[in-house]
Protein backbone atom coordinates (compact mmCIF):
# COMPACT_ATOMS: atom_id res chain seq x y z
CA UNK A 1 0.00 0.00 0.00
CA UNK A 2 1.15 3.53 -0.65
CA UNK A 3 1.29 6.13 2.07
CA UNK A 4 0.64 9.80 1.49
CA UNK A 5 4.32 10.57 1.44
CA UNK A 6 4.89 8.14 -1.44
CA UNK A 7 6.66 5.41 0.57
CA UNK A 8 5.46 1.86 0.06
CA UNK A 9 4.58 -0.39 2.93
CA UNK A 10 5.07 -4.12 2.55
CA UNK A 11 1.75 -5.63 3.67
CA UNK A 12 2.35 -8.97 2.01
CA UNK A 13 5.32 -9.93 4.20
CA UNK A 14 3.27 -10.51 7.42
CA UNK A 15 0.64 -12.45 5.46
CA UNK A 16 3.29 -14.71 3.94
CA UNK A 17 4.84 -15.18 7.35
CA UNK A 18 1.47 -16.24 8.80
CA UNK A 19 0.89 -18.68 5.91
CA UNK A 20 4.35 -20.19 6.39
CA UNK A 21 3.74 -20.56 10.14
CA UNK A 22 0.36 -22.18 9.49
CA UNK A 23 1.80 -24.51 6.87
CA UNK A 24 4.61 -25.43 9.28
CA UNK A 25 1.99 -26.19 11.96
CA UNK A 26 0.03 -28.30 9.47
CA UNK A 27 3.19 -30.20 8.55
CA UNK A 28 3.96 -30.83 12.22
CA UNK A 29 0.42 -32.07 12.87
CA UNK A 30 0.55 -34.29 9.78
CA UNK A 31 3.92 -35.65 10.86
CA UNK A 32 2.59 -36.40 14.34
CA UNK A 33 -0.49 -38.08 12.86
CA UNK A 34 1.71 -40.16 10.56
CA UNK A 35 3.84 -41.28 13.49
CA UNK A 36 0.79 -42.25 15.54
CA UNK A 37 -1.55 -43.57 12.82
CA UNK A 38 1.03 -44.44 10.17
CA UNK A 39 -0.90 -47.30 8.62
CA UNK A 40 -3.93 -45.18 7.75
CA UNK A 41 -2.09 -42.88 5.37
CA UNK A 42 -0.84 -43.56 1.86
CA UNK A 43 1.96 -41.60 0.27
CA UNK A 44 -0.42 -40.71 -2.58
CA UNK A 45 -2.78 -39.04 -0.05
CA UNK A 46 -0.03 -36.73 1.11
CA UNK A 47 -0.81 -33.16 0.07
CA UNK A 48 1.79 -31.50 2.27
CA UNK A 49 4.74 -33.57 1.02
CA UNK A 50 5.94 -34.29 4.54
CA UNK A 51 7.38 -37.61 3.39
CA UNK A 52 9.50 -35.99 0.71
CA UNK A 53 10.70 -33.28 3.10
CA UNK A 54 12.34 -35.86 5.35
CA UNK A 55 16.03 -36.28 4.88
CA UNK A 56 16.11 -39.99 5.69
CA UNK A 57 13.09 -42.30 5.58
CA UNK A 58 12.49 -44.11 8.83
CA UNK A 59 13.17 -47.80 8.73
CA UNK A 60 10.13 -49.78 9.84
CA UNK A 61 10.59 -52.34 12.52
CA UNK A 62 8.59 -55.56 12.76
CA UNK A 63 5.97 -54.04 15.05
CA UNK A 64 5.30 -51.17 12.63
CA UNK A 65 4.99 -53.60 9.72
CA UNK A 66 2.32 -55.76 11.38
CA UNK A 67 0.52 -52.98 13.25
CA UNK A 68 -2.87 -51.70 12.13
CA UNK A 69 -4.33 -52.73 8.81
CA UNK A 70 -1.06 -53.62 7.04
CA UNK A 71 -1.91 -51.59 3.91
CA UNK A 72 1.52 -52.26 2.42
CA UNK A 73 0.96 -56.02 2.19
CA UNK A 74 -1.03 -56.17 -1.11
CA UNK A 75 1.49 -53.97 -2.90
CA UNK A 76 4.34 -56.07 -1.47
CA UNK A 77 2.68 -59.26 -2.70
CA UNK A 78 2.07 -57.71 -6.13
CA UNK A 79 5.74 -56.76 -6.46
CA UNK A 80 6.99 -60.30 -5.79
CA UNK A 81 8.69 -61.93 -8.75
CA UNK A 82 6.25 -64.83 -8.90
CA UNK A 83 3.97 -66.00 -11.69
CA UNK A 84 0.74 -64.06 -11.97
CA UNK A 85 -1.55 -66.93 -10.84
CA UNK A 86 0.52 -67.35 -7.66
CA UNK A 87 0.34 -63.63 -6.91
CA UNK A 88 -3.43 -63.68 -7.52
CA UNK A 89 -3.77 -66.66 -5.19
CA UNK A 90 -1.74 -64.93 -2.47
CA UNK A 91 -3.87 -61.79 -2.79
CA UNK A 92 -7.02 -63.92 -2.59
CA UNK A 93 -5.68 -65.65 0.54
CA UNK A 94 -4.83 -62.26 2.04
CA UNK A 95 -8.38 -61.02 1.35
CA UNK A 96 -9.80 -64.20 2.86
CA UNK A 97 -7.73 -63.75 6.02
CA UNK A 98 -8.93 -60.16 6.22
CA UNK A 99 -12.51 -61.45 5.94
CA UNK A 100 -11.95 -63.78 8.87
CA UNK A 101 -10.56 -60.89 10.88
CA UNK A 102 -13.54 -58.69 9.94
CA UNK A 103 -15.71 -60.96 12.08
CA UNK A 104 -13.96 -59.40 15.07
CA UNK A 105 -13.88 -55.90 13.48
CA UNK A 106 -10.23 -56.18 12.47
CA UNK A 107 -8.82 -55.47 9.02
CA UNK A 108 -5.54 -57.26 9.48
CA UNK A 109 -4.68 -60.55 7.75
CA UNK A 110 -2.47 -61.55 10.67
CA UNK A 111 -5.50 -61.37 12.97
CA UNK A 112 -7.40 -63.58 10.51
CA UNK A 113 -4.54 -66.08 10.56
CA UNK A 114 -4.65 -66.23 14.36
CA UNK A 115 -8.43 -66.73 14.25
CA UNK A 116 -8.00 -69.56 11.73
CA UNK A 117 -5.31 -71.20 13.87
CA UNK A 118 -7.58 -70.94 16.90
CA UNK A 119 -10.42 -72.55 15.00
CA UNK A 120 -8.13 -75.35 13.82
CA UNK A 121 -7.13 -75.99 17.42
CA UNK A 122 -10.76 -76.00 18.54
CA UNK A 123 -12.14 -78.05 15.67
CA UNK A 124 -10.64 -78.70 12.29
CA UNK A 125 -14.10 -79.40 10.88
CA UNK A 126 -15.31 -75.94 11.91
CA UNK A 127 -12.19 -74.34 10.39
CA UNK A 128 -12.64 -76.21 7.09
CA UNK A 129 -16.30 -75.17 6.87
CA UNK A 130 -15.28 -71.57 7.52
CA UNK A 131 -12.57 -71.71 4.86
CA UNK A 132 -14.93 -73.18 2.27
CA UNK A 133 -17.56 -70.56 3.05
CA UNK A 134 -15.19 -67.61 2.93
CA UNK A 135 -13.70 -68.79 -0.37
CA UNK A 136 -17.21 -69.18 -1.79
CA UNK A 137 -18.19 -65.68 -0.65
CA UNK A 138 -15.05 -64.05 -2.02
CA UNK A 139 -15.30 -65.94 -5.32
CA UNK A 140 -18.95 -64.93 -5.66
CA UNK A 141 -18.05 -61.27 -5.17
CA UNK A 142 -15.17 -61.59 -7.60
CA UNK A 143 -17.18 -63.38 -10.31
CA UNK A 144 -20.10 -60.95 -10.02
CA UNK A 145 -17.70 -58.10 -10.76
CA UNK A 146 -18.02 -56.16 -7.52
CA UNK A 147 -15.45 -53.59 -6.48
CA UNK A 148 -12.12 -55.29 -5.79
CA UNK A 149 -11.26 -52.85 -3.01
CA UNK A 150 -14.18 -54.24 -1.00
CA UNK A 151 -12.88 -57.74 -1.66
CA UNK A 152 -9.37 -56.81 -0.57
CA UNK A 153 -10.77 -55.41 2.71
CA UNK A 154 -12.51 -58.71 3.41
CA UNK A 155 -16.03 -57.32 3.23
CA UNK A 156 -17.40 -60.14 1.06
CA UNK A 157 -15.94 -62.87 3.19
CA UNK A 158 -16.88 -62.16 6.77
CA UNK A 159 -20.61 -62.82 6.44
CA UNK A 160 -20.10 -66.01 4.46
CA UNK A 161 -17.51 -67.08 7.05
CA UNK A 162 -20.13 -66.73 9.80
CA UNK A 163 -22.69 -68.66 7.72
CA UNK A 164 -20.16 -71.45 7.15
CA UNK A 165 -19.48 -71.67 10.87
CA UNK A 166 -23.19 -71.77 11.65
CA UNK A 167 -23.87 -74.51 9.08
CA UNK A 168 -21.10 -76.84 10.23
CA UNK A 169 -23.25 -78.47 12.90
Amino acid sequence: MKKKDGATKDVEAPEKKEEEEQSEEVREVCELARDIFHVYFNDSDDNTNTRSSRKQPKKKNLYQMINGTMPHLPSYISKLSLPTPVVSLLLFAEASLRGMAQVYFQNNPLSGLFILIGMCVQSSRVAVHGLIAICAGNLTGLLMGFDKSFLSCGLFGYNSFLVGLALCK
